[in-house]
């Protein structure tokens, strides 16, 4: 079986998502034997590393439409317009989404690539929410659709509801579950705290199916990507502190970073409160008044600066705790969706 794999990710998870979806792939294949061509495209600026990783490994997109694979993966990516049609790189993924839906291609669409989806077929928008979805949330799944089937305590057997599956979830938008039901979209696994995880439906010659979680993410990515949300909150390039993954890690590992947040969010108020207008610096480079307590409690040394922190960011003692409860759900569903292509090969003759 041959399958196409197209990476949007940026830098900083672009090799890293491939080898998630590739190691998700390897143990849903059962053994059998799957081919991964991976793609690149174009309108995503790329740093020197990634550049010689694509060279070494990646194809241009434009060769995509010239192939058949069974199925298509289409990661997403960091949403940097305010509309998605503004994004550089738009054109491209519509480009690949209506190659698919011409020829008939079983789409697994991630993510941004899913709500991509819903808005170039179906006119249906994002919405942006208050706070951003991060963490592992319990799903309900009907196990009688062919990928959700053998979830949960279904066993396979399809004989009624599931034990809630664990999925993780890091996005800053969403799409209505109701949005997607008025267009025919079938959701076999959903929660009550962040919506639909997967959707599925026919559109024009292809099967597609929306992901708006990771099942394919690894142990540690969400504590990566909350390291990194913390440090752009420490270089004060967003102005509020992140808040720690939702049932994500254990007592302890809650613990450190609620202290180590307590030590950001101090320092961040001192820094700000020196800096503000009638504020007296000292000799010894402290603002007179209240904010020497304030670094002191934060125990941050004189004059240093809240960007200054991040190496002592507690990153081991919060991955310790972390157990992995979605990966088995996650290697299920790639099996599912896999075993649904090679029916639609064997049906078709191919």
């Amino acid at each position: 079986m041959e399958l196409a794999f197209v990476n949007n990710m940026p830098d900083p998870a672009f090799a890293e998502t491939e080898r998630q979806f590739l190691r998700l792939l390897a143990a849903a294949s059962g053994g059998q034997a799957v081919v991964v061509h991976r793609y690149w495209m174009p309108g995503i600026a790329r740093g020197n590393a990634v550049r010689r990783r694509v060279r070494a490994s990646y194809r241009p997109l434009e060769r995509l439409f010239a192939t058949a694979p069974a199925g298509c993966i289409v990661t997403g990516t960091e949403p940097r317009a305010e509309q998605l049609a503004d994004e550089p790189y738009w054109s491209d993924l519509v480009a690949v989404l209506e190659w698919g839906a011409d020829h008939g291609v079983a789409m697994w669409l991630s993510c941004l690539a899913a709500h991509a989806a819903l808005l170039a077929y179906d006119g249906i928008e994002r919405v942006p929410l208050p706070a951003k979805f991060s963490g592992v949330f319990a799903h309900a799944v009907d196990t009688s659709h062919p990928l959700t089937r053998g979830l949960g305590g279904d066993r396979g057997k399809g004989t009624g509801p599931a034990a809630p599956v664990m999925v993780p979830h890091s996005r800053l938008n969403t799409v209505p579950d109701d949005a997607l039901r008025s267009r025919g979209y079938e959701l076999p696994m959903t929660s009550p705290d962040v919506g639909w995880t997967l959707a599925t439906k026919v559109v024009g010659a292809g099967a597609f199916v929306l992901v708006q979680g990771h099942p394919e993410y690894s142990t540690t990515s969400l504590l990566r990507e909350y390291r990194r949300d913390v440090r752009r909150y420490l270089r004060g390039d967003r102005p509020d502190y992140p808040a720690v993954p939702t049932g994500y890690l254990d007592q302890r590992g809650t613990q450190a970073a609620a202290a180590f947040a307590a030590t950001a969010t101090a320092t961040a108020t001192a820094t700000a409160t020196a800096r503000a207008p009638g504020v007296v610096a000292s000799s010894t480079g402290m603002a007179a008044g209240s904010v020497g307590p304030a670094l002191a409690a934060a125990g941050s040394p004189t004059g240093r600066s809240r960007s200054g922190l991040l190496p002592g960011f507690p990153y081991e003692r919060m991955a310790r705790g972390i157990t992995n409860t979605w990966q088995a759900a996650g290697v299920r569903l790639l099996a599912n969706w896999l075993s649904e292509l090679r029916r639609g090969g064997e049906a078709s003759g191919a």
